[in-house]
């Protein structure tokens, strides 16, 4: 528990050459992580901090596990800061909302993408109407 803080806080703290090559002590292993109570911090810390194309190896391990990781207690946690922080339309496509609805742990994964959804909906109209007042004018 304490070596996983450890391990978060310098994810924080190191250049982003030092990030690369500690993400790819990941690769092989990133299933493993997601599901351990401790680890599954470390990966997440990985997703917000780590540029999307230097952790493309861990969102690909996802592809076919999206359900399955969405409704386990840890890999829920994982699966949002995916959709949080990354922003690639093929990683942004891989929830199934309507099942995972229903899901205890599941259901958190899909409050992320609602927040999301709605965030984008707050942001088209505040520009649609910012658009219509300057054309008024």
């Amino acid at each position: 528990m304490y070596g996983c803080r450890v391990i978060q806080k310098a994810i924080e703290v190191v250049d982003l050459d030092q990030q690369t090559k500690m993400v790819m002590e990941l690769d092989g292993h990133v299933m493993r992580f997601v599901r351990d109570q401790n680890s599954n911090h470390v990966t997440q810390k990985f997703i917000e901090c780590v540029p999307e194309n230097a952790i493309h190896f861990i969102i690909s391990t996802f592809y076919d596990q999206v359900v399955t990781l969405s409704t386990h207690p840890y890999g829920c946690h994982v699966i949002q800061r995916v959709l949080e922080h990354c922003h690639d339309p093929k990683t942004q496509r891989l929830v199934s909302i309507n099942m995972l609805a229903q899901h205890q742990y599941g259901n958190s994964v899909v409050q992320v993408c609602c927040r999301k959804c709605l965030n984008i909906l707050e942001n088209l109209h505040y520009f649609r109407t910012s658009y219509q007042f300057f054309n008024e004018q």
